[in-house]
Order: C-alpha cells, then sequence, then structure tokens
C-alpha cells in the first residue's frame, strides 16, 4: 500500500498544504487580506470568489489530510496482523484489536494525532472567512438591564447563564433567574474577513425561524415559566 505513495510527492503536496494553512491563520496575514478585499479598489464579487478559493482549499486540505490518515491506518493494521486474521476490509480489524501485534497502539496514536493538529487550523480559517455573533440584550422587572451580553447557557437551575464574552472561563458571569426577566432581545451580527457585515434590509418584525436552536430553548423555557407562574 505505501509503495504505491510516491514520498516526493507526498512530502511536498503536505508541506505546501502545511504551509499555506499556517500563513493563512497569521494575524498579520489575514489582516493584510482584510485590507485588501475591503480597499477601494475591492468589490463584493472579488470577495465572494476569494471565498469561493478558501472553501475549496479548505475541502482539498480536508480530503488529503483524510487520506493519507486512512492510507497509514489501513498500513498499520494490516502490519500488525501477525496472526493472518482473515479480513475483507482492513477497517474490521479494529474490532479485533486485542489479537493484533501490541504495538499497534503506540502507531496508530500518534498518527491519529498528527492528523487532529493539521485539521485543527481548519477552524480559525473558517471563522476568518465568515462568522455570526449573537449579542443577548436583558431587560429585568426591577428596571435593571444588560446590554450586550453572549448567551453560554439558556437553562441553568432554571435561569439565563450570560457573559461579557464567548469564553466559558470568564469570570464576568451572570445567572439571572428566569422569572425575573421582563423582555430580552437579540442581535445577530456578522462578519466575513474580520469585517463586520450590516444586513442590506432590516426589519422590525422578528419570526421563529430566524432564531437559532438557544434562542428557542431559551423562549421555550421563558414561556413554561411563565405560564407555571400564572397558573399559581
Amino acid at each position: 500500500m505505501m509503495s504505491s505513495i510516491n514520498p516526493a510527492s507526498f512530502l511536498i503536496t503536505t508541506a505546501f498544504f502545511v504551509l499555506f494553512i499556517v500563513l493563512l491563520n497569521r494575524n498579520i496575514i489575514q489582516k493584510k487580506l482584510t485590507e485588501m478585499l475591503y480597499s477601494s479598489r475591492s468589490t463584493r464579487r472579488r470577495r465572494s470568489v476569494f471565498i469561493i478559493v478558501m472553501m475549496l482549499f479548505i475541502l482539498g486540505y480536508c480530503f488529503f489530510f483524510s487520506v493519507m490518515y486512512g492510507f497509514f491506518t489501513n498500513e498499520i493494521l494490516v502490519r500488525a496482523n501477525t496472526a493472518g486474521i482473515d479480513y475483507s476490509y482492513s477497517f474490521l480489524l479494529l474490532f479485533q484489536i486485542d489479537q493484533l501485534n501490541h504495538s499497534i497502539l503506540a502507531e496508530i496514536l500518534p498518527v491519529t494525532f498528527f492528523y487532529c493538529m493539521a485539521i485543527l487550523p481548519i477552524r480559525k480559517l473558517s471563522k476568518f472567512l465568515g462568522r455570526s455573533e449573537v449579542i443577548i440584550n436583558i431587560v429585568l422587572k426591577s428596571g435593571k438591564s444588560f446590554e450586550k451580553k453572549y448567551l453560554l447557557n439558556s437553562n441553568v437551575d432554571d435561569g439565563v447563564l450570560i457573559s461579557d464574552s464567548l469564553d466559558m472561563f470568564d469570570q464576568n458571569k451572570y445567572l439571572i433567574p428566569k422569572e425575573n426577566i421582563e423582555y430580552i432581545g437579540f442581535d445577530t451580527t456578522y462578519y466575513s474577513f474580520n469585517e463586520e457585515i450590516a444586513p442590506k434590509n432590516s426589519s422590525l418584525l422578528v419570526t421563529l425561524s430566524e432564531f437559532n436552536d438557544n434562542e428557542k430553548a431559551l423562549l421555550r423555557s421563558m414561556l413554561r415559566t411563565t405560564n407555571k407562574k400564572n397558573g399559581e
């Protein structure tokens, strides 16, 4: 199996993908790209084309490393089959791993680790191309308000857990009982190349389809709390 892979081609392709993904994830490179794509000479069409090219690169990147991971894992399983176990597909050997050479884990775990490390940078690059943030504004019955907060959990001890950031370890977190809430508003901000995108059309009418799963869960939970209180 390994003999079918040209070592030189493998190393060159791997070096290209790794170098390119590292450069694209550098903050200084992303800043330069943002300045270039949002300059006066750039257009929305140019930004769209760039996003499509980057998405194709991400697909190619993931495909290459996934295929290589499959090749290496397959080779390790076949070589570890010293007992001569019959199999139709090599991955079936995983179900009989206790009968394989005990050194197999020492080979598979590092390969899996490097595969995960190779795929990890895709997340940062994807967020650079486009992401959204939901900001929550809460007004309590007492009149106190919490503005521009992030929703961490919509149901913690019959309360809403919010924070100044999306970091779960942020010290500035607030747990607000749902029964004390008078009003909740949601503002969704979209970003592309780390630049805020203003929506073409804005409407005061908000339909249920515009809420994400977290927001829907929070609304349902608040309705249950309100109905329970009214029933008492």
